[in-house]
């Protein structure tokens, strides 16, 4: 029985030794191979390699336009520092420096005692003209008041140098109460003035820089124009006259 397993024995064994043949070939020409000249590159060349993509350049970050803080102290009705919120609203305008700004809202939460401060876009000499930001402050307790402001380049600026009143420009243009009120203040009032119909009475000396014109008078307490009074002189005789009255000539 032993001699039978013998030969399967053999043939096992000479198969290992084919095999480690084989593996000590191939490694010996790779070393052959690596130590040719330009042996590596062949390596390369039968094996690529992927090389890693290059990097994009990043991009030059882009500078903003230049922008107005409107630095301040918010004060409530009372006097003490104000608590809330201005709301600031824009329409669409071009600066005087050629910037296109979109129209917009942003929402302003006061610092601590009343402390503002907040940039936005230049809109002096803005185009179209009298262009302003409206400035709605919700401040605590229940507080509420509209004012308008006319932003400049220099910076930083206070409550005083951006508060305007609307008025100057176009008849579309929105304009404050505190406008409308001052312009009121100078009418006249509407029983102070003479009208061009009805019956009035007037009171105290009146200069005129021109004659004034008369109609021809009918009552005896009319004003006579020129024209009534060389008529009626005309129509007197010539010569000479005793003086009134006639009873002292007898």
């Amino acid at each position: 029985m032993l001699q039978r397993c013998r030969p399967a024995g053999r043939l096992f064994c000479f198969a290992l030794t084919i095999s480690t043949g084989a593996c000590v070939v191939v490694g010996a020409g790779a070393k052959a191979l690596a130590a040719r000249p330009g042996g590596s590159k062949s390596l390369a060349a039968a094996k690529p390699v992927a090389e890693p993509a290059p990097r994009a350049a990043s991009p030059v970050p882009q500078s903003g336009p230049t922008l107005t803080s409107v630095i301040d102290t918010v004060y409530s009705a009372s006097g003490t520092p104000a608590a809330g919120t201005l709301v600031i609203t824009w329409p669409a305008f071009t600066t005087a420096s050629g910037t296109a700004v979109a129209p917009g809202e942003l929402d302003v939460t006061l610092g601590t005692n009343g402390a503002l401060n907040v940039q936005l876009m230049p809109n002096v000499g803005a185009t179209p003209a009298n262009v302003y930001y409206s400035v709605v402050y919700q401040l605590q307790p229940n507080e509420v008041r509209t004012e308008f402001w006319v932003v400049p380049t220099t910076s930083p600026v206070t409550l005083a140098q951006v508060r305007t009143t609307p008025g100057s420009g176009t008849a579309a243009q929105p304009v404050s109460m505190q406008y409308v009120n001052t312009q009121l203040a100078l009418k006249a009032n509407d029983n102070a003035v003479v009208h061009l119909a009805n019956a009035e009475t007037i009171t105290g000396t009146k200069s005129f820089t021109t004659p004034p014109n008369v109609p021809t008078p009918v009552g005896e307490g009319d004003v006579a124009n020129k024209g009534y009074v060389d008529n009626a002189i005309g129509n007197v005789g010539a010569g000479n006259f005793y003086p009134a009255p006639m009873a002292a000539v007898y």
